[in-house]
């Protein structure tokens, strides 16, 4: 059996994992909200901020009715929707988690959404100022955490549930066999107090709330003492991994690595010099890895959709890929993430990967030998992803091309293990071969 070949098989064996089939059934119920928030933001990005490509290029807030109200509201859609994604994540991971211990699951997903409110206050220095609820630490970035933290939730929970059945006091015996609606008060109220206590308690610390203190651990901090192609490549592989973990990496399309020394010089050069001829770092973060290695978010998504929806005849996939495409159009990759899913799933590990590492490595070899100038101008996080090597280099058309070829390079590393993807799903979803049918 060719190794390619393996890969079902492996997701088979995850699925039986208690952990693991949580987490796809979570996916499955924040999909519709991410899609929604994902083309709102979108949308709104694009179009109804001033800095956004579409609203630069058609100077749309100058003749468009009501844009700034219109604005306004998508903000506070996507708030709601994609920005409450961890919140989310650890209802439905702990409702999820909770099922699987035949625990009332709708109190212990209420609970594991109530302490994760709770561990994201901030306590003001002032003794009569009163609590914040910071609201950036529920937004996609924090997907992962929001997962660890429902699944350990769900855990407690039963465990609690456990040791109050096995007390001897007959009170406490008989409050832990009673109604569901009843005998879920005493852990719900333990895990609450505790969760309210510990977020006090953090709030001493530098970090303030678990948010923060999770993303100082896993997270590095990008030095740019130093940018050679080994850093470039590795720091690529390390943002693209924990990318594939539901974990935020270094790199950052939405915000873009351009004020950096190394850049800076580069458009002081080409500035100074009217031209793009022997720059001085022409390898950098920004001249490889956000101007070719991320077409449509990390890991080259924009890629995979495109090779869904040439390739695969599978309804759910394309279904999918489709509401996707406008996202990734403008760098937004969570639905593709969580709908196919991406993250987590081994069959698309290697292409998620290596498609990034494979564009920019074509990236670095046109510019080694001078057959086309880095890309030294800054442009909107939104800007579509195949015209920021064209609009970077102020219109080199070779740059152009090597996007192309990325992008294709890209779709047919990815279509091996879309083929695999297709025939696991079908094989294993007995719905979804009965639609293909």
């Amino acid at each position: 059996m060719h190794w390619l070949d393996r890969l079902p098989n492996l997701n088979v064996k995850l699925r039986n994992l208690r952990f693991y089939n949580a987490i796809i059934n979570t996916f499955m119920n924040l999909f519709p909200f991410i899609a929604i928030g994902a083309i709102v933001q979108a949308l709104r990005q694009s179009v109804f901020m001033p800095d956004g490509f579409f609203a630069s290029i058609y100077d749309i807030g100058h003749w468009l009715p009501f844009y700034r109200q219109t604005g306004q509201v998508l903000e506070v859609l996507q708030m709601t929707t994609i920005g409450l994604t961890a919140l989310l994540a650890a209802f439905f991971m702990a409702r999820e988690a909770a099922s699987t211990f035949s625990e009332d699951s709708r109190a212990v997903g209420v609970c594991s959404l109530l302490a994760f409110l709770l561990f994201n206050f901030d306590y003001a220095a002032a003794p009569d100022a009163r609590p914040t609820l910071l609201l950036n630490n529920f937004n996609f970035n924090n997907l992962f955490l929001g997962m660890l933290f429902g699944f350990l939730i769900a855990i407690l929970y039963h465990g609690l549930d456990l040791l109050g059945k096995k007390l001897k006091r007959p009170i406490v015996r008989s409050l832990f066999n009673t109604e569901e609606h009843v005998k879920s008060i005493i852990p719900a109220a333990l895990l609450l107090t505790l969760s309210a206590v510990c977020s006090y308690l953090l709030s001493l610390i530098p970090q303030k709330n678990l948010t923060t203190i999770f993303n100082s651990i896993v997270n590095l901090t990008i030095s740019f003492s130093e940018q050679t192609l080994l850093f470039i490549f590795g720091i690529t592989v390390l943002s693209t991994l924990l990318n594939f973990f539901g974990i935020l990496g270094p790199l950052n399309l939405m915000h873009q690595n351009i004020t950096n020394v190394f850049d800076v010089a580069n458009l002081d050069k080409a500035l100074s010099a009217k031209s793009l001829a022997d720059l001085p770092h022409p390898f950098t973060v920004h001249t490889l890895y956000e101007t070719y290695g991320a077409f449509g978010g990390s890991g080259m998504t924009l890629a995979l959709i495109l090779c869904i929806l040439l390739f695969t005849n599978h309804k759910k996939l394309r279904q999918t890929a489709q509401i996707s495409l406008f996202p990734s159009l403008v760098n937004l990759n969570p639905p593709i993430l969580i709908g196919i899913p991406v993250i987590l799933n081994p069959i698309l590990l290697i292409p998620y990967v290596l498609s990034s590492l494979a564009s920019m490595g074509i990236a670095a070899l046109f510019i080694a030998f001078s057959w086309m100038p880095p890309a030294v101008y800054e442009l909107p996080a939104t800007t579509p992803p195949f015209l920021l090597g064209f609009l970077g280099t102020n219109g080199n058309f070779v740059a152009l091309f090597v996007s192309s070829l990325c992008l294709f390079v890209s779709i047919m590393i990815y279509y091996p293990f879309v083929k695999r993807l297709e025939i696991y799903r079908l094989r294993h979803f007995t719905d979804e071969s009965k639609e293909a049918a």
